[in-house]
């Protein structure tokens, strides 16, 4: 991951954006049949080379781009999706923070 911070070095991005992004890319091209083939059958090296590889990259970072939209648009269509958005986030970060203090 160290090197993905370092792609994004000059960008306004905190690492767990860019961190986060490549982990869903990781987990969704990942499943892929033609990809889970390429890597089962070829070295490394074969594998960062096979153009179904790189499309699936490709494809996994415009549908991330159209899922991302999508959030945004419905969270932003009326005050009350916000509201509702707004509360499920608060809500499982402050379970986060609490489930992560040591009493």
């Amino acid at each position: 991951m160290e090197a993905l911070n370092d792609l994004f070095a000059d960008e306004q991005l905190g690492d767990e954006h860019v961190v986060a992004h490549a982990k869903h890319l990781i987990a969704t091209v990942g499943k892929i049949p033609v990809v889970i083939d390429q890597a089962m059958n070829n070295s490394e090296s074969q594998f960062l080379e096979s153009p179904d590889v790189y499309k699936g990259v490709e494809d996994g970072i415009i549908n991330n781009l159209d899922a991302y939209n999508a959030i945004q648009k419905k969270v932003f269509e009326s005050k009350d999706a916000t509201k509702k958005f707004v509360n499920i986030v608060a809500a499982a970060i402050y379970k986060e923070i609490r489930g992560q203090v040591v009493a």
